[in-house]
């Protein structure tokens, strides 16, 4: 997250997940799998570990200048194409499943009190990843927004509506607020960032409390003002294209943005061409880059969207859709495993940002390849059957 870094100077972040209730109506039923929309999850676990390493890598310190011109070109790439844009599509994914799921409630399908434990399940793995091994960590907002969009699931579209455009607006002053205190209060003083680089090339326990603390910190003030407000419009508009089914049919995602190409490249190219432009400039000479990114990181998400569309049916959308049906457990994997690499090899804060996206690439992909085979031999990931599990008050069978 290499602009974050430099722009809040470690003290905000962009964290993304990608878990989304899964598409099934009951736990004793057939699951009922929906192609694209996996296809979609897949596809944005490689943004989000692009965005997600480097803070795994250098915490809450402020990240370095470019070294090379490689570098330069990670964090300009990282910040047109990645950071705010894969939240916003999985938040919208959240949405269309809930839609599924109180479809499901309403016709008897689901057992009552289903949903708010999967929601209590999801928060406590959102408690133990972000205190654990992530302190950006997506899933305990997903909770606690979820326990919220949940209430309003037999709500009018207009009210959706609304409350996604509320959402969109409030997070335009939102992202400048925490523009704003990064700049004032954001940069850690030469001892504070000696404990924390001394805590982080310690031994676990020492990694694990300062983690803790940055976990506490990123939860207070980030997921708020940053993911909170984008991720409540995107699960409203979720749960819109859930009742009518809009992502059955890959074309109808293709047909909106041709519909509205004009405006949603307009918004794309302009959102991350200022964001972009912060990053070149500084922050104190374009100031609205950060606010900015909440016009550029909706529209790129939209045509991401309608992009895979056009690659339904192929090898690399069979592939993504495998990894979209484990992709909490992936989500959760990439942690582990990048956490692996920077601690087990004492990389902490010595990784450029050409090399973290390197790794995140790498991480990213790795895990994707490794779905097909995991579902060959298994029914659901391990994190999706223990919430499953936890969901339905029941053992389900884990082998095929």
């Amino acid at each position: 997250m290499p602009y974050f870094q430099a722009r809040l100077n470690r003290c905000r972040h962009s964290p993304a997940g990608p878990f989304c209730p899964n598409p099934t109506v009951g736990a004793r039923r057939p699951m009922i799998r929906r192609d694209y929309a996996d296809a979609l999850r897949g596809f944005a676990l490689i943004g989000i570990c692009i965005v997600n390493v480097p803070f795994m890598a250098w915490g809450l310190l402020p990240f370095p200048e470019p070294a090379s011109f490689w570098d330069s070109v990670a964090r300009a790439l990282t910040v047109g194409a990645f950071e705010a844009k894969f939240f916003i599509l999985f938040s919208f994914l959240f949405g269309f499943g809930l839609a599924l799921q109180a479809r499901a409630e309403a016709a008897g399908t689901l057992p009552t009190g289903a949903y708010p434990r999967r929601l209590w399940g999801l928060l406590i793995l959102g408690i133990a990843h972000g205190s654990l091994l992530f302190p950006g960590d997506i899933l305990t907002g997903y909770a606690l927004l979820g326990a919220i969009v949940w209430r309003l699931r037999a709500a009018s579209e207009a009210v959706l509506r609304r409350t996604a455009f509320m959402g969109w607006l409030f997070a335009l002053p939102a992202f400048g607020v925490l523009d704003w205190l990064s700049q004032t209060g954001g940069v850690p003083t030469p001892e504070d960032a000696a404990t924390l680089l001394a805590a982080y090339r310690g031994g676990w326990g020492d990694i694990l409390t300062q983690r803790v603390a940055d976990w506490g910190l990123v939860a207070l003030l980030v997921l708020p003002l940053y993911n909170g407000p984008m991720a409540l419009a995107a699960f409203a508009l979720g749960v819109i294209a859930g009742r009518k089914n809009l992502l059955a049919d890959p074309s109808s995602v293709q047909d909106f943005c041709r519909r509205y190409g004009a405006v949603v490249w307009g918004g794309a190219v302009v959102g991350n061409g200022i964001a972009v432009a912060g990053l070149l400039l500084g922050a104190d000479r374009l100031p609205i880059s950060l606010p900015a990114l909440a016009l550029g990181g909706p529209c790129l998400a939209l045509l991401y969207a309608g992009g895979l569309a056009r690659l339904s049916g192929t090898w690399v959308y069979r592939r993504l859709a495998k990894a979209g049906q484990v992709s909490l457990s992936l989500y959760l994997g990439q942690s582990l495993a990048v956490n692996g690499v920077i601690h087990g090899f004492d990389l902490f804060a010595r990784l450029s940002p050409a090399v973290c996206l390197i790794l995140a690439v790498a991480v990213a992909t790795g895990l994707i390849l490794l779905a097909g085979p995991w579902l060959s031999a298994f029914r659901y990931g391990p994190a999706e059957w223990l919430l499953r599990c936890w969901t339905y008050r029941a053992w389900l069978p884990f082998r095929r």
